[in-house]
């Protein structure tokens, strides 16, 4: 029987008043009006608490006659203030104001109760959480979040053991990553009522999937789209795995972590590759895209450290940043979208550099790139000279990532940010040179970067993000040029030699706010007196800009 039915009927039943009491959630719940919709129930119950069943009860005694402009504001009150589901909020209330007045609104008898949702309803119900959704989580017995509404799987703990972890029943989305690392989750039950899984959702599990919901399917322990047309996920213990022919689509993170991984065969069917589905299959040799596949995606092969070869087919039109990362095969490309120059990938019109293998020691970079793609040299271990061409303009994140025995390098003049974890672990680099042109350094881009001693901040940087310089051990000074500078106050942690921050002159006060815990390592030159750096080659490069 319909929501409101039920509710008419209990409303026939036990008066007007009924609305009001505290009972009346547990009576329809006993009734069955919540069967399969307990994201309906919790909602309800939440609308009593704050006072709408009073509210309804006031228009039933005025007999208000803008009665559905009230049901209206009052829905879009509650979504907004509170974030309820609009569809649960609407329905619910149209369905009390129909039991209590049936004449007002027209019967919503061939409407859905709350978690019987209609797939139209998905365009406005996203994969990805939300701050707002998770300022306002509910959380079960097993740390499980969800969202208020009960429609949304947040997130499954990472150190969440054993199963089987039933979903809650209502719960319509799986969110992007929701078990990502769950190592010891050993099953997990999909209820009926969800309609959509997130990217990466189990990324990383070894966990059983019990399906029951009617849009999803598990074959040979892998979860496919209940169409077979794109697989979501596999078990990381999997080492051979043969992809059912039809499959379209190898979603976001479908192998990830399966570091076990030897034999893949992948179907002619296929046509794209989504990003990080491979990521981390460091026992995959070899592997053969077949024809037909036209998008490549981003880090969609990143970590897979004993691949030897790979042969990118005519059809790829794309590839994504860091497709390649960390490996160190051999590319053959017969895409005309991309070129092959000294084992290195680049774009045809050799403007962008997309890859190049960890084996490299050295590398010129031509002329023609203006840009270097995200990861584009990262784990390169063994690179101790790289030379960058002058007309570069950017350089992606993690670019450099992991090149353990870089010692220095020079950024040309065009570049003009310095990317989130660039030079990561660059554990051997001493020395670099920072242009003018920079406006921002990035959140942890000189991160491990522990032979680094000392470094210049032009004054075109105008912020320097979150642990930039995290765990620069022998980092001891730093000078910062610019006066408008924001710095995230935890740009310097672990630096335990740091001993002197030069700023400018009048800038105390602004950057003690920022940096509280090196209060006592700012000097403004001049107003503070200190002893000159020992190597006089460094304390050149800054006295000038020092000079009274």
């Amino acid at each position: 029987m319909a929501l409101q039915h039920v509710i008419k009927d209990v409303v026939d039943k036990f008066g007007v008043d009924v609305i009001r009491d505290d009972r009346f959630v547990n009576i329809l719940n006993d009734m069955g009006a919540f069967t399969g919709s307990p994201a309906t129930k919790r909602v309800l119950g939440e609308l009593l608490k704050l006072g709408y069943g009073e509210k309804l009860y006031a228009l039933y005694e005025d007999k208000d006659p803008s009665w559905d402009v009230k049901i209206k504001s009052y829905t879009h009150n509650i979504v907004n203030m509170y974030g309820y589901s609009e569809p649960i909020v609407s329905q619910l209330l149209n369905a009390i104001s129909w039991a209590l007045k049936p004449n007002i609104l027209v019967d919503v008898s061939t409407q859905t109760t709350g978690d019987e949702v209609e797939p139209d309803m998905l365009t406005n119900i996203s994969t990805k959480s939300t701050k707002e959704e998770w300022e306002s989580r509910i959380t079960d017995e097993d740390g499980v979040s969800y969202s208020q509404d009960g429609l949304k799987l947040l997130s499954v703990p990472s150190d969440y053991e054993g199963g089987p972890y039933e979903i809650m029943e209502g719960t319509i989305v799986i969110c992007n990553m929701v078990c990502r690392g769950c190592e010891s989750l050993k099953s997990i039950v999909i209820p009926a009522s969800v309609m959509s899984i997130g990217g990466g959702a189990f990324a990383g599990c070894n966990c059983k999937i019990t399906c029951n919901s009617p849009h999803f399917k598990v074959h040979n322990d892998a979860l496919f789209t209940a169409d077979m047309r794109t697989l979501i996920y596999c078990p990381t213990s999997k080492r051979r795995f043969v992809i059912p022919n039809g499959v379209t689509s190898i979603g976001d993170s479908a192998f990830d972590g399966c570091g076990s991984l030897i034999i893949i065969k992948i179907p002619s069917s296929v046509t794209q590759i989504d990003d990080r589905a491979f990521d981390w299959c460091r026992s995959l040799t070899t592997i053969t895209i077949p024809d037909g596949v036209t998008t490549i995606g981003e880090d969609a092969f990143n970590r897979c450290e004993s691949l030897k070869s790979i042969e990118i087919p005519s059809s790829v039109t794309s590839i994504g940043d860091g497709a390649f990362a960390q490996c160190k095969c051999k590319i053959t490309c017969n895409s005309p979208y991309f070129k092959v120059h000294d084992d290195v990938l680049f774009t045809a019109d050799m403007r962008t550099l997309l890859y190049c293998p960890t084996s490299k020691t050295s590398f010129v970079v031509p002329d023609s790139v203006t840009s270097i793609g995200d990861s584009a040299f990262a784990g390169c271990e063994s690179l101790v000279n790289i030379k960058l061409p002058s007309g570069l303009t950017r350089i992606g994140d993690c670019a450099f990532n992991w090149c353990k025995s870089l010692a220095s390098i020079a950024i040309p003049d065009g570049v003009t940010s310095i990317g989130n974890f660039m030079f990561s672990q660059c554990e051997s680099l001493t020395s670099i040179t920072i242009p003018d042109g920079v406006t921002s350094i990035g959140d942890w881009t000189f991160d491990g970067c522990n032979s680094l001693k000392s470094i210049v901040i032009p004054a075109s940087v105008t912020h320097i993000g979150a642990h930039a310089f995290l765990f620069c051990r022998s980092l001891k000074s730093v000078v910062i040029t610019g006066r408008e500078t924001t710095i995230d106050p935890e740009a310097f942690e672990e630096c335990g030699l740091l001993k002197k921050i030069y700023i400018p002159i009048g800038t105390y006060d602004k950057f003690a706010k920022m940096l509280p815990k090196h209060r006592v390592r700012l000097v403004e030159k001049g107003k503070s007196p200190q002893k000159e750096p020992k190597k006089k080659g460094f304390w050149s490069k800054i006295q000038g800009f020092f000079e009274n």
